[in-house]
């Protein structure tokens, strides 16, 4: 899967590693949803659990930004799972919530994902 991710025309992999190996990662791409191809999304970041709070995040995040940014993007989203605790993050990093919602099912279980937008990345 990680190789058809890197290789897809406007996908973005960033990685942060330190001397143990890799120690969180973010992705990003074009816009799935439709009326938000014009966007980059946000796929996914994953920092582990030590890790948080030192400003890696943040990183990825922005330099992720920067390269969706080179590929002509203005704005970006994400989905975020309704009570994460990664909303204070996206929201401290500029993002606000749309109101949007969709219904998805993880482990068996419907769960509600809230979308979060950044109008200038």
């Amino acid at each position: 899967m990680w190789k058809r991710v890197i290789s897809e025309v406007n996908e973005v992999l960033q990685v942060a590693e330190d001397k143990s190996g890799i120690i969180g990662f973010a992705t990003f791409s074009k816009g799935r949803d439709v009326g938000s191809e014009n966007m980059a999304e946000v796929g996914a970041i994953y920092l582990l659990e030590k890790y948080k709070g030192k400003g890696i995040g943040y990183s990825l995040l922005s330099s992720g930004f920067k390269r969706m940014k080179e590929q002509g993007f203005k704005e970006a989203y994400c989905w975020v799972l309704e009570g994460n605790t990664t909303i204070k993050f996206y929201e401290r990093s500029g993002a606000k919530f749309t109101g949007k919602t969709k219904e998805a099912e993880i482990g068996g279980k419907k769960v509600l994902e809230l979308a979060y937008q950044w109008d200038m990345i």
